[in-house]
């Protein structure tokens, strides 16, 4: 339990101090907001399939580091994963020097996004709270050095190389840091076969990561692909609220997924069970928080957040809820080493909604039909992974059941601020 609470209390910490740092932002000038909100969102997405599917695997063998073979091949899937996110970043710095401001400061806040996942995962299988609290700090740097340099430079747009580059040192930073935790793990030698098979087994993991960036991107992606400033700035404030919730639900989930996986099979559906109804109440209390905390203080904190009524509010507050149902579905079929099913229902669900939302911002460009597309496509990846998951085990209905309860209930405060708001 103190493990449990340790990481998550530090990845929540982690996410609250972006959410001030963005805050500050804000305040401080407006359209290094919107430049740094389309960078977070187009670095995000091209961050996870940097990892070349590497880093969802890498926790399993780090943590049978014993086995010679199994420790080689943790150390060079970490490598090959930092030569990416080094090559990358310092490709976006020289961009960003070049003229292409916004994509370079992508790539380079995408390389530590990926390196500090990383020692994320490293601290996770190695119980190091202080490796962990390193690796969250990064979802703070882009708006901190956004600041930073719209103080000392100014305009945002003659700062874009400095941004890019300072951004590249942080990763490299990080990356030293990596390197240094994994240095004793096994013996050294230049290669194993290992890690070939280790890319065959990732690969098929890379469309379900970038179909889930854009999906935890959600808001922010569309106006950021289609250069639309107007609703960039507020389509990042909403999801700043947001992401606080998803912090909580992504550490959690980590966790619990790796409980579920090591897990023996007799005490299998009682660890579900435990897990159905830890997560659906984490879900209904992140639904209703996020609702309040908007009205508290969303323009109070940033400067142009939108006003929304409570049905934008119910709509906002549906996601984190049905992202908790998704993730116990996926650590299901994780179990049953059914990962195609996952990547069957993400990659389909995250290109309908691109393409929706995309559509909506040329037809219409309300924040409202934005969260509708948003709230409906995290409803039906719910929903649809939440039906693989049943078909696939052998369990009894009463537990699919009892789980599908669980979540339809975390989900009930979004809902009635959905139908209040439409009946005002």
């Amino acid at each position: 339990m103190r493990r449990l609470v340790g990481f998550v209390g530090i990845q929540l910490g982690g996410g609250l101090l972006a959410f001030l740092a963005w805050a500050l932002l804000s305040q401080v000038s407006a359209s290094a907001f919107v430049l740094g909100s389309q960078a977070l969102a187009v670095g995000m997405v091209a961050s996870l399939p940097m990892t070349l599917g590497l880093g969802t695997i890498i926790p399993s063998y780090l943590r049978k580091s014993a086995d010679r073979t199994l420790a080689v091949t943790a150390r060079q899937m970490a490598r090959l994963m930092v030569a990416v996110s080094a090559i990358t970043g310092l490709a976006g710095a020289v961009l960003a020097f070049a003229g292409v401001g916004n994509i370079g400061i992508a790539l380079a806040f995408a390389a530590l996004i990926t390196v500090s996942s990383l020692l994320q995962q490293v601290a996770r299988v190695r119980s190091r709270f202080g490796l962990m609290l390193i690796g969250s700090a990064y979802s703070a740097a882009l708006p901190v050095v956004l600041t930073v340099a719209s103080a000392l430079i100014g305009e945002p747009m003659r700062a874009e190389g400095a941004v890019a580059a300072a951004l590249l040192l942080l990763s490299l930073i990080v990356t030293a840091i990596v390197l240094v935790a994994l240095r004793t793990d096994g013996p050294k030698v230049p290669f194993s076969s290992g890690l070939g098979a280790a890319l065959v087994t990732a690969a098929p993991l890379v469309p379900h990561l970038l179909a889930i960036a854009v999906l935890m991107q959600g808001l922010r992606l569309p106006p950021a692909l289609t250069n639309f400033g107007a609703l960039a700035g507020g389509a990042n404030v909403i999801m700043l609220f947001l992401g606080i919730t998803f912090s909580v639900i992504s550490a959690l989930t980590s966790l619990l997924s790796a409980d579920v996986q090591s897990v023996s099979e007799v005490s299998l559906v009682e660890t579900m069970e435990r897990n159905a109804r830890l997560l659906a109440a984490v879900g209904a209390f992140a639904s209703v928080g996020v609702i309040i905390a908007y009205r508290l203080f969303g323009s109070l904190l940033f400067s142009g957040a939108p006003v929304l009524g409570l049905t934008e509010l119910g709509l906002m507050a549906l996601v984190p809820p049905l992202l908790c149902f998704y993730f116990f579905s996926t650590s299901i079929l994780l179990r049953r080493k059914q990962t195609y099913l996952i990547a069957f229902v993400s990659v389909p669900v995250a290109i309908a909604y691109l393409l929706t939302a995309v559509g909506l911002i040329a037809w219409a460009d309300t924040l409202f039909l934005q969260l509708l597309a948003y709230a409906l496509a995290i409803a039906v990846l719910a929903l649809a992974t939440n039906v693989l998951a049943v078909l696939s085990v052998g369990w009894a209905s009463n537990f699919g059941l009892r789980r599908t309860g669980y979540f339809v209930g975390s989900i009930l405060p979004a809902t009635v601020a959905v139908i209040f708001g439409l009946a005002a």
